[in-house]
């Protein structure tokens, strides 16, 4: 069976057709060998960059930069898992309900923080995400969800629209045994079918198990990591471009190492030496070089500047092709910036967050709303969703801004303590119970604020 299950009829099974089954399987090959590569890449299996002579040392300097954008493009994401409300009407909304409580234990069972890194984690060195939900294992228990290796999954389509899926393929090997678990759409329903043959061989599947999935939805669910138009898969973080960028890093960094070992040093010279022999360079000798002998020294030529330009700009290339500034890595020097200048230096890496939070957002709401249908509370529970500030902040700056606001008049001091990672109604108790409890309060005084006040105190004193 091919991706286009419509075209591979034996009563449509036409030269035209046949042609873009070709082309079809052709783009899944070449798929599937990408993610091979960004898979390769991302566990640092690169080339030596350098050959080396038999017996001789290795002057290869590799750096796994595909790793690092990776998993910092998935904690920018998932490091901080955004807030999930469930609105109720007519409940206050600090309220817990039975829904939130349930849910709550569901996703702490499932251990969503983990899975969500895994999920990003895969979605960006493939493409897409995938997430596998199965129902309570018995009765009382809870519906589960698992990420799936997205290298394993085949998704099937309606070549006419390609937002109607129509069926996955989950392949995998366990030992020398190859499963594969079919599911397609059958009306109202799905039908998953579970298959089995011996790894490497072309026989013919055997069918272990065909069952019914009761719901209009089916057991996978996938998202694109990037935007990628007019396709059904996503486009991964890893691209080839990022993989030869890293690459020709590795080169340039292995070459000059190789450059430094055999001329960063001083070679001694001798000429005219006569028959002196073998000599002994110990500084508390005398050299013997004869009378007419001369030693020198040739010192090494200054750095290869060209090259460090050559492996910089590489480097930029990598921060710009992958969004990935180096103020994300710990490199860039920014001594005391501002609020506006962390923003700027941050923003390539903003972007692609946004992005992705406007791809993996919708699929976790489904998720959540999945796992309600099959823990048999319906299939109409819609969360939302609040994103943690993005971009680090300046804390003074944020606090002048909420004085002016609220002098303005414009907002209000629950909104401010809000804005400012507070819960207003949990802080004023809190007060209230300090005020009982300590009529006069110790105030909380920076260094800066204590000598103005003592330099005050002191001019008072003196008038």
């Amino acid at each position: 069976m091919g991706l286009f299950d419509a075209f591979w009829q034996a009563d449509r099974a036409t030269p035209l057709a046949t042609a873009a089954m070709e082309q079809v399987l052709a783009d899944e090959q070449a798929r599937r060998d990408a993610m091979r590569r960004a898979w390769a890449a991302y566990e640092g299996d690169f080339p030596d960059p350098l050959k080396t002579k038999a017996g001789q040392p290795r002057d290869a300097v590799k750096v796994n930069r595909a790793k690092r954008i990776v998993n910092i493009s998935a904690f920018f994401l998932f490091g901080t898992l955004p807030t999930i409300s469930l609105p109720v009407a007519g409940e206050a909304p600090e309220v817990e309900t039975d829904d939130e409580a349930w849910l709550e234990d569901v996703l702490r069972i499932n251990q969503l923080p983990a899975q969500a890194l895994d999920w990003a984690t895969n979605g960006g060195i493939t493409g897409t995400g995938y997430l596998r939900l199965y129902p309570p294992a018995q009765a009382g228990g809870v519906p589960t969800f698992q990420v799936l290796d997205s290298g394993n999954m085949t998704i099937h389509w309606d070549p006419r629209d390609i937002t109607q899926i129509t069926g996955y393929d989950w392949e995998f090997n366990a030992g020398t045994v190859q499963y594969r678990q079919v599911i397609r759409a059958a009306g109202a329903q799905w039908t998953i079918t579970d298959q089995h043959r011996r790894v490497g061989s072309q026989d013919d599947w055997i069918t272990d198990e065909a069952v019914t999935w009761p719901f209009p939805w089916p057991p996978i669910l996938h998202n694109k990591n990037l935007p990628a138009p007019n396709a059904v898969y996503g486009e991964p973080d890893l691209t080839d471009s990022i993989i030869d960028l890293n690459k020709a890093l590795n080169f340039n960094r292995s070459n000059r190492a190789r450059i430094q070992k055999h001329y960063g040093h001083p070679k001694a010279w001798v000429k005219r030496m006569g028959n002196t022999g073998k000599l002994d360079f110990d500084v508390q000798n005398l050299l013997n070089l004869g009378e007419e002998g001369e030693l020198g020294q040739i010192n090494p030529p200054p750095a290869n500047a060209d090259a460090e330009i050559l492996g910089r700009e590489i480097d930029s290339a990598l921060d710009e092709e992958s969004s990935t500034p180096a103020v994300t890595r710990g490199r860039a020097e920014l001594r005391n910036p501002s609020g506006v200048a962390l923003r700027i230096a941050f923003w390539p890496m903003a972007q692609k967050t946004t992005v992705k939070r406007t791809l993996y957002g919708p699929a976790l709401i489904e998720l959540i709303r999945r796992l309600f249908d099959l823990g048999g509370r319906g299939p109409d529970k819609i969360v939302t969703l609040t994103w943690p500030e993005l971009l680090p902040t300046d804390p003074e700056s944020e606090r002048r801004v909420a004085v002016q606001d609220q002098a303005l008049g414009v907002v209000s001091r629950a909104t401010l303590a809000a804005n400012l990672g507070y819960d207003w109604e949990t802080e004023q108790a809190n007060l209230e119970l300090e005020k009982a409890l300590d009529p006069e309060p110790t105030v909380i005084e920076s260094s800066k604020d204590a000598n103005l006040r003592a330099k005050a105190e002191t001019a008072r004193g003196g008038s």
